[in-house]
């Protein structure tokens, strides 16, 4: 993936601060009422095996390249019908294209090309129940892709040949936050096409089989998955850091975002919480569970606070998940580092500290590595990255600064997820 850098500096922070990443909120506490269900997983539409750390299985499903077999125009799982209907025909071949994240030149079945539609920009509604899905496309040119509730997967170059892109897209209701501001979008996979110069060529959809891998998003409105708000400027719009962070996994890798706003550890403790009860639902051997808790805390005092954390990551490596902790990022308020995030006795950044080092699993300090890119540019330029009139809640291009300071964090302390993230420009 082409990802040009946000700041030139993030390798200085890294050099100097051998720390790593995370972000938070400013809505009042609350737990809100019972989120919507995210439905099983589709049936297995992959044939290879992936590891964590591994490359992941190649599609299944569709007919080879000029084969001439049947392809669905619809999704299917577990053999029921996923809003498909006819065979379309045979699938076609992307012309001899491969590279990308394809080894061998996929084939794209025209009756989905024929489902997204639109001018300049273009809307692709393929249907089918929740679940992940495994997502292949032949894009060119400055092209972005987001899909559900504007989750940012792919953007080029304007310098960019076309290539061949696959991700794996969590399709689950509501598509959004599961709480506060419910998006319930459409019902099942949706895409959007877009950017300065949008170009869809092929189009390849098939359901994830148990080999993906899902990255789980514990956190509050700096991280959920805001509304889309397209009737806003990019600047104008609430936009979490998890809503970027898909963009720079490969395939096999969902990130499944059950981030809310305003809410802090009491939706997820392990006794209770109606959002940990979502997680722990679907949780499996070689899952992530990223954790950034804090803005939303408060008044809770700092016992219960690490109680909590710790309910959080005990039952994650129960699991045999992976539990990774983040601390928030700062508020853009002018207050220096060791003030920020510090309620009574609670010293958030401290307490995720220690628990870290007593546990022995990953932390990212995306609170210090924000305070150092703010410091870089000045609070005046950073104003520019948060919503007007906000300190808190980042907008597009801030949300992709955030973004990317959590996977520099990734690939300095969670090697086997560092290993399935998008080659940075210049890399093989």
């Amino acid at each position: 993936m082409h990802q040009a850098a946000v700041v030139p500096c993030f390798a200085i922070f890294w050099a100097v601060l051998g720390l790593a990443v995370g972000c938070g909120s400013d809505a009042a506490q609350g737990q809100g009422g019972t989120p919507g269900e995210a439905g099983g997983a589709p049936a297995a539409g992959s044939g290879g095996a992936a590891s964590s750390g591994g490359t992941p299985g190649e599609a299944g499903g569709a007919p080879a390249a000029g084969s001439g077999g049947a392809a669905s125009s619809g999704i299917t799982s577990g053999g029921g019908d996923g809003g498909g209907g006819e065979g379309a025909g045979g699938a076609t071949g992307a012309g001899g294209i491969a590279g990308g994240d394809c080894t061998a030149p996929p084939a794209f079945d025209p009756a989905l090309l024929a489902r997204c539609s639109g001018g300049e920009a273009l809307t692709c509604s393929f249907g089918g129940p929740t679940g992940d899905y495994d997502v292949t496309l032949l894009v060119g040119g400055k092209t972005v892709v987001t899909a559900e509730s504007r989750r940012f997967f792919w953007e080029g170059s304007p310098a960019d040949d076309p290539q061949c892109v696959r991700f794996t897209v969590n399709v689950r209701k509501p598509e959004g936050q599961p709480i506060q501001d419910v998006d319930p979008g459409i019902d099942g996979l949706n895409l959007w096409i877009g950017g300065e110069a949008p170009d869809l060529r092929g189009v390849s959809v098939a359901p994830a089989d148990s080999s993906t891998v899902v990255v789980y998003l514990a956190g509050d409105s700096t991280v959920c998955d805001q509304a889309p708000q397209l009737d806003q400027e990019p600047h104008a719009r609430f936009t979490g850091w998890g809503q970027r962070l898909p963009a720079f996994l490969g395939p096999g890798i969902s990130v499944t975002n059950y981030a809310d706003s305003g809410e802090g550890t009491a939706a997820f403790r392990t006794d209770g919480g109606v959002l940990w009860d979502r997680i722990s639902r679907g949780l499996k051997a070689g899952d992530y569970v990223f954790v950034q808790l804090g803005h939303n805390d408060k008044t809770t005092p700092a016992a219960t606070y690490r109680s909590r954390i710790e309910g959080i990551v005990d039952a994650t490596k129960s699991a045999r998940a992976n539990p990774v902790l983040v601390s928030p990022m700062v508020r853009n308020n002018g207050e220096p580092l060791e003030r920020q995030h510090i309620y009574n006795d609670l010293n958030v950044r401290q307490v995720l500290l220690q628990i870290a080092r007593d546990k022995g699993i990953p932390f990212i300090d995306l609170m210090t590595a924000s305070a150092a890119w703010v410091d870089s540019i000045g609070r005046a330029r950073a104003r520019a990255f948060y919503v007007d009139g906000d300190a808190t809640h980042s907008n597009e291009e801030g949300a992709r600064v955030f973004a990317e300071l959590v996977v520099e964090g990734i690939r300095a302390q969670v090697p086997e997820l560092a290993a399935r993230l998008r080659a940075r420009d210049g890399e093989p």
